[in-house]
């Protein structure tokens, strides 16, 4: 389990004169916690006689925390310039900066103790001992070859999911393009009925005497044949025109797909690029056919 590393922060604000007030931050580390030592703050040193000169540089990084003194007496008596301090403090004469200040203080000492856990646990770990070969642990080789190997497998999944988007897109404009010939065809339909029926009535109407109203041939049977065509094409045009809505939406939704599985397919080749090159670096002749 991970020692907690524990800082306190006292913060208020100071009136120097009337007409200005201070904002002051007093960090103090209490516990080391992960931590070899609880002096995180960096400070320059001024004037060697007067350690009131001195200023704050920085956050430490794991490397200060293994080179620099904790002493400011030993760090002049050795001529150097920097020495580690568990204290700090900051004034600022904005509120805001200062409240910005405080969390970027909060953040930088949170990502040193998370820099010097992985530096302690993963780069120091081992360090000195000697080590014995073959291991029954993967190499670090093979385990870079292992996620070239899966980065490669992905590229090739979201190449193949590009091109089935690409030919459902391809299919859904397709289906656009029948169904209006489909549209076309039925609007032509109606428009013959409706044209030829308003012809076809007059005349129907003057050749009455061919028999009494609904019984002649004109009226009884072309007429209502001629109407429920008409209906029929006109039903059809309609459902044809649900239809063209429909498709429009496939091709919208299709086009979408096809985005994001070009988006996905580049973020894919540039993981597989990227494992690449990381089994290079340790492996300057390994072959990417080779997996």
């Amino acid at each position: 389990m991970t020692t907690p590393t524990e800082m306190t922060l006292d913060c208020y604000a100071t009136t120097p004169t009337s007409d200005t007030e201070d904002f002051r931050i007093e960090a103090t580390v209490n516990e080391a916690g992960e931590l070899p030592i609880t002096a995180v703050f960096v400070y320059t040193i001024g004037d060697a006689d007067d350690s009131a000169t001195d200023t704050f540089a920085r956050i430490a990084n794991p490397q200060d925390l293994q080179n620099l003194s904790v002493s400011r007496a030993a760090a002049v008596a050795d001529s150097l310039t920097e020495y580690l301090a568990s204290y700090a403090a900051f004034q600022y004469e904005d509120l805001e900066v200062a409240v910005s200040a405080k969390a970027l203080l909060k953040g930088r000492v949170n990502d040193l103790v998370k820099r010097w856990i992985t530096y302690n646990q993963q780069f120091l770990l081992d360090s000195g001992e000697s080590q014995s070969y073959p291991s029954s642990d993967p190499s670090v080789q093979d385990a870079l070859e292992d996620d070239y190997k899966t980065a490669k497998e992905e590229r090739a999944t979201a190449e193949t999911t590009v091109t089935d988007t690409d030919t459902a897109l391809t299919t859904a404009k397709d289906d656009v393009d029948i169904i209006q010939e489909l549209i076309d065809r039925a609007q032509s339909c109606a428009t013959f009925i409706q044209t030829f029926g308003e012809s076809f009535y007059p005349y129907v109407a003057e050749l009455s005497s061919e028999g009494s109203t609904s019984t002649g041939i004109r009226t009884s049977t072309l007429y209502p044949m001629l109407t429920a065509r008409g209906a029929e094409c006109n039903a059809d045009l309609q459902t044809q025109l649900n239809n063209k809505s429909a498709a429009e939406a496939a091709v919208a939704t299709a086009t979408q797909d096809k985005i994001v599985a070009e988006q996905e397919l580049t973020a894919a080749q540039a993981a597989e690029d990227a494992a690449l090159a990381a089994v290079l670096a340790v492996c300057p002749d390994f072959d990417s056919s080779s997996v």
